[in-house]
């Protein structure tokens, strides 16, 4: 090997994943030159039922392969295989410089191979490349390298990006190349095709001196510090490719990241960040607490087992998504100083912000636990609202700046206003984001009770109207009227249309429960029929609070008008059966006549947001406008 360079490294990489067992081999032979040192090196992975692994490295020198007629041959101490070409090669010059270059030549994206290690054979789809630098490692300019292969028997995908100084996309499928899409740990995206990289496992993890040259710890004399600390992850993934959204192929993949600039020095400013949530703001909160004790009178709950539960969930979702940071977002959880990676495993695939979660569920349960009401009513909701505030004030901002190429398929979100099917995500996220969150702030309202000089919503003539037993059966049916709604909305677009007027259902009607001293207090009766017995049974979970707007109405039209969203032919059925229930509320003696009138105003409310919402904003610009005019000609 001869170079006017300093420095000249190449190095082959051949791999084999096992048709019958899907082990994993991986090859690489190379040889280092750099001023009076020259070394050959060469390191055989083999992966082994998915979660054991085999790594032999040494530096010696090698029979060098043969590459000829599109295939490749491999005869050296320990192995022999061969790979046969099942595609044309790829040459990409990946960069160069005054410093040096660096170029790729792949020269069996696509192949079949057999490999002998030790006198076992392996045979399957494999792959071949060789990567020749004359540039340092540590000279290059990126940050973060993705890089990986997929596999089938009538498709291939090769990728490679760069983040940092020098931003490069490359993909090649079967021949074509693709410069522009989506790549990172979990989706590879170009022209119409998506490569899910669902099913992960890890073969090598850390830092480089722990993971290549583990063995040889000697060579930290001779390379830069910084070298050493570069930090690679590399898996065996399942993954499914898709076109225009429907699944084409499936196969394993063989992927990498590394991060080849990872910062290791903690500066005063994390230090004093992470000590203001962890130590200055606790004593804050709890000082404040103790302040206000004395002005809060609402009752607080005296079951043991609910505080428990909720320090219990809320140190498992804290801790638990900071481990995820630490280890796959390769950061700390301080939006001042972020993870340089999104993470979207874990509970990260289910919240997006559950370390924001576990704190309200800890300070919750610890005031609930020490009787501390200005702790349960007052602290841990405002801390709930602040960091509500900063995540969509700040957060949800800053992360699609920095991970704009990736795609957050979180299991609890809002669905996508598309008229695409629905998925079981989007029924859950009714039910987690709008159903049982209701369920327990009105479980709530009927805690806290009666309030002092409460009035109530009945009109005089309201107090001596007989109970009708049997209309139980619609006041009943409202319960599996709502609940079954999820279940029947056919797309993304519907899911995401009823949550968001149910939110704004919750928002309204609770708000206006807490604040307002109005109360209906059940119309006695003597039941005298089985429905009339469950009537009386259901009053023991309700209260006189809670009533005004009656939520039986509201969630009752608003689940016919959805309901009708997917049965149109049946939409006077659906409204019938919801006036009934309306009805229902009055005859059963739950709710006054003005309680029903406001939950049919905050129905229309709900599915007239987007006009109301435009006539107030016109209105107040007008009022803007007009106060504005009126300055000047002052």
């Amino acid at each position: 090997m001869t170079t006017g360079k300093h420095f000249y490294v190449y190095k082959w990489y051949a791999d084999i994943i096992d048709e019958k067992t899907n082990d994993v081999t991986i090859i690489y032979l190379g040889e280092l030159e750099w001023n009076f040192l020259k070394l050959s090196f060469t390191n055989i992975l083999q992966f082994l039922d998915k979660y054991h692994l085999i790594s032999q490295a040494r530096f010696s020198n090698y029979n060098l392969p043969i590459l000829e007629n599109k295939s490749f041959h491999i005869n050296s101490i320990q192995i022999s295989g061969q790979w046969k070409s099942k595609s044309e090669l790829i040459i990409e010059k990946l960069f160069e410089n005054q410093d040096g270059y660096i170029l790729w030549e792949c020269f069996m994206p696509s192949a079949w191979g057999e490999i002998k290690i030790n006198e076992k054979i392996n045979k399957g789809f494999g792959y071949v490349e060789k990567l020749t630098l004359t540039l340092k490692p540590w000279q290059m300019p990126i940050s973060i390298l993705r890089w990986g292969r997929f596999l089938c028997k009538n498709q291939y995908i090769v990728w490679i990006r760069w983040e940092g100084d020098e931003e490069k996309f490359l993909v090649y499928h079967n021949g074509i190349k693709y410069i522009d899409g989506i790549i990172n740990d979990d989706i590879v995206e170009f022209g119409h095709y998506r490569l899910i990289l669902s099913k992960k496992y890890i073969l090598r993890n850390g830092p480089l001196i722990k993971t290549v040259f583990d063995k040889f710890l000697w060579i930290k004399k001779i390379f830069p510090l910084g070298f050493f600390n570069m930090k690679e992850c590399k898996w065996q993934t399942w993954c499914e490719l898709y076109e225009n959204n429907y699944l084409i192929e499936n196969g394993w993949s063989i992927h990498e990241n590394v991060d080849c600039k990872p910062k290791i020095n903690f500066s005063f400013g994390k230090i004093f960040y992470g000590s203001l949530f962890i130590i200055l703001l606790p004593l804050i909160f709890i000082f404040w607490s103790k302040q206000t004790e004395n002005y809060i009178l609402l009752p607080i709950p005296k079951n043991s087992i609910i505080p428990i539960l909720f320090i219990l969930f809320g140190i498992i979702f804290m801790f638990s998504a900071m481990l995820e940071l630490w280890i796959k977002g390769h950061g700390l959880p301080m939006n001042a100083y972020p993870p340089p990676k999104l993470v979207t495993t874990g509970l990260y695939k289910i919240f997006s912000h559950p370390i924001y979660i576990g704190s309200s569920l800890f300070s919750f349960g610890i005031s609930i636990y020490f009787q501390s009401k200005s702790g349960c009513w007052l602290i841990s909701p405002i801390l709930t609202l602040s960091w509500l505030a900063l995540v969509y004030g700040y957060e949800n901002d800053d992360l699609k700046k920095r991970f704009s190429d990736c795609k957050w398929n979180l299991l609890l979100n809002l669905p996508e206003n598309i008229k695409i099917k629905s998925q079981l995500k989007d029924i859950i996220s009714v039910y987690c984001l709008v159903l049982i969150p209701w369920l327990i702030f009105y479980q709530i309202i009927i805690f806290i009770g009666t309030p002092l000089n409460s009035i109530s919503t009945y009109l005089t003539f309201e107090i001596n109207l007989p109970i009708i037993e049997w209309t139980e059966l619609f006041y009943l049916l409202a319960y599996p009227y709502v609940a079954l709604l999820p279940l029947v909305l056919q797309t993304k677009q519907q899911i995401r249309s009823f949550i968001l007027a149910g939110l704004m259902n919750i928002s309204i009607g609770i708000y206006l429960q807490i604040i307002l001293p109005f109360v209906a207090v059940p119309r006695e009766f003597i039941p005298t029929t089985i429905l009339g017995q469950i009537l009386l049974h259901e009053r023991d979970f309700d209260g006189p609070t809670g009533a005004f707007p009656s939520f039986h109405v509201s969630w009752a039209f608003l689940s016919g008008y959805y309901y009708t969203w997917s049965f149109p032919k049946y939409k006077f059925v659906f409204y019938i059966l919801s006036i009934l229930i309306s009805i229902s509320c009055i005859t059963t003696g739950m709710h006054s006549i003005i309680d029903v009138i406001a939950g049919f105003i905050l129905f229309i409310i709900c599915i007239k947001r987007e006009i109301l919402w435009i006539y107030i904003r016109n209105y107040f610009e007008n009022l803007a406008n007009s106060w504005t005019a009126y300055q000047r000609r002052i």
